[in-house]
């Protein structure tokens, strides 16, 4: 079944406008292991028994130089090494996500797609990036090309680890970014492995330094959590974060424009499920659906 849902989603990603398909709910699914997606080409082994394993493999911290700023404490604490958690002082974007159980979480790095690139599934307004081909830099999709014109790398993101038995960290990188480009953050609870929910911690750094960290509330399985809009002038050491907030769940009442307001409760979206990529993995986003 795992094998048939790869030529599902390598179909997806090659014209995903064209689908739309039905999502037959199961209680579980392995998460499958990939790598090498590129705005449309996966590779990788959908073996079940090898998930946590090749994840960890493809860690890419052993390597990496040594920071100029002190690791997180959030980091820390999940009993990681500090070259691990460190974000390394050439990138002029790292972000980092720890959290307080052995949950499965995800972050998600990405830029806004165009209007035909996705679909709102948060009902607030915007087509989403999230779990979105080439826009969205997670766990399947580490690699994406957002500057087709600068293969190299520098202005492309990268999924440097992810983890999937818990505590973190998750660190996706960007060593330069675009003028006038903002890029959108989230938190998505892929798997509570019976757990319950968790406590999630994002920090961004700025070339190593700390601009940015925020403690969310309670996340439980299928909760898509919008932290919000990182927002840089590049070449100066001016990083900031427009924060989401909403004043009441937009999709259940079926009315949009109640997220990213002024102040308000975090913007989290229950049940976020991309119909693509979910139906792909015959996938449902929460026990029940």
């Amino acid at each position: 079944m795992l094998g048939s849902s790869l030529s599902q989603l390598l179909l997806l990603v090659a014209a995903p406008a064209a689908f739309g398909l039905a999502v037959a709910c199961s209680e579980t699914a392995a998460r499958p292991v990939a790598s090498g997606l590129d705005g449309g080409e996966a590779t990788g082994d959908f073996s079940p028994a090898q998930d946590s394993q090749q994840y960890e493999s493809a860690d890419e911290s052993s390597d990496t130089e040594p920071p100029d700023a002190p690791p997180s404490a959030a980091c820390l604490a999940t009993g990681m090494d500090p070259i691990a958690c460190a974000c390394r002082p050439k990138d002029a974007i790292c972000v980092e996500l720890t959290w307080d159980n052995a949950t499965d979480l995800d972050l998600h790095f990405a830029i806004a797609p165009g209007p035909d690139g996705g679909t709102d599934v948060d009902c607030d307004g915007a087509v989403d990036p999230w779990f979105e081909f080439p826009t969205d830099c997670f766990w399947f999709s580490r690699d994406p090309i957002w500057s087709p014109q600068d293969r190299t790398g520098t202005h492309n993101p990268h999924m440097r680890r992810d983890d999937v038995d818990g505590f973190g960290p998750e660190v996706a990188t960007l060593e330069a970014g675009e003028p006038g480009r903002t890029y959108d953050l989230a938190v998505y609870v892929w798997d509570e492995r019976g757990h319950g929910a968790s406590h999630a911690t994002l920090a961004v750094f700025h070339h190593a330094a700390l601009a940015y960290e925020v403690q969310s509330p309670l996340l439980k399985r299928g909760d898509l959590l919008t932290v919000g809009s990182l927002v840089a002038t590049w070449g100066t050491p001016d990083v900031y974060v427009e924060a989401c907030h909403q004043d009441k769940p937009p999709c259940p009442l079926g009315q949009g424009g109640t997220m990213w307001r002024d102040d308000g409760e975090p913007c989290i979206t229950a049940c976020y499920k991309n119909h693509k990529f979910f139906g792909a993995f015959m996938r449902e986003a929460c026990p029940g659906e």
